[in-house]
């Protein structure tokens, strides 16, 4: 039973172990392991960038649709901001909504934050729910750089603990021969073998270290960018959690708007019955 498991692990092991007799293969893992560790930093800064620039695109033209006009102020209970919304909605909708290769995540994240608004009684548009939650979990941050990080430590580990049954190997090999050059020989590849297998883990570990650096960068960056799409859309719509409340408020909104028209009264001078409208609605 033990044979047939031990057998392949001893093949395996021959062919590993006197590798680490040359000086410079544990420095060319390592090499390779820098090389690797780079080489992802360099896909995930490019992937980052593209998407970055696709979110200030789209940043950039709401600004110019959600803009704040000097002099502006309320039309009834809305700001000239959530005015601006409301009647560019449709323009609005279309560049939130066109698709691209960089910007699947923005759109996804504003189809589903779209089913939460209610454009009845706009303006303004209300809300249900913020934008945020639905831009962070539709535009993920790379996490892929940590699990690289952490497989460039194993794996620097690994081929420290390999070259380390490899120098005690070479030690059991010169203590059973009676030959001075033979143990001369075996001594020379313990140190080549004790010399270079910590520099594996070492690079491992720097390779992770600059992987997760990486990672928390971006995440940063990305984080601070939705953040900023997300305070402009709630700049343009009104957060309400409640659904039904928000329908409420825009009915009597709109019937307290009517009353209005129909009595030709300001607030201060419409009946009591009105007042208690417009009260409810604020």
């Amino acid at each position: 039973m033990f044979e047939s498991v031990a057998g392949p692990a001893e093949n395996l092991m021959a062919l590993l172990l006197p590798l680490y007799r040359n000086v410079e293969f544990a420095y060319a893992i390592a090499g390779c392991i820098g090389v690797a560790a780079l080489f992802l930093a360099v896909v995930a800064i490019l992937g980052h960038i593209t998407r970055r620039s696709a979110l200030m695109l789209v940043i950039s033209r709401l600004t110019g649709f959600v803009r704040f006009t000097p002099g502006a102020g309320r039309a009834g209970s809305a700001t000239a901001e959530e005015i601006a919304f409301a009647s560019r909605f449709s323009e609005i909708d279309s560049v939130m909504s066109r698709p691209g290769l960089f910007r699947a995540g923005v759109t996804d994240a504003w189809a589903r934050f779209r089913h939460t608004l209610t454009l009845e009684g706009a303006p303004p548009v209300r809300a249900s729910a913020r934008p945020a939650q639905f831009f962070f979990a539709a535009c993920p941050p790379p996490t892929w750089l940590g699990f690289a990080a952490n497989l460039f430590v194993g794996f620097g580990l690994l081929a420290t603990f390999v070259g380390l049954v490899a120098a005690l190997s070479f030690a059991s090999e010169g203590m059973q021969s009676a030959d001075a050059a033979t143990m001369q020989n075996a001594l020379r590849d313990l140190l080549f073998a004790a010399s270079s297998k910590f520099v594996t883990s070492i690079a491992g570990v720097g390779a992770s270290i600059v992987l997760r650096l990486v990672e928390r960068l971006l995440t940063i960056d990305l984080r601070g960018r939705l953040e900023a799409l997300s305070a402009i859309l709630e700049r343009g719509v009104r957060i309400e959690t409640d659904v039904s409340a928000a329908l409420l408020h825009a009915r009597l909104e709109r019937l307290a708007n009517v009353i209005e028209r129909a009595t030709g009264a300001e607030p201060a001078a419409a009946p009591a019955a009105f007042a208690d409208v417009k009260e409810s609605v604020g």
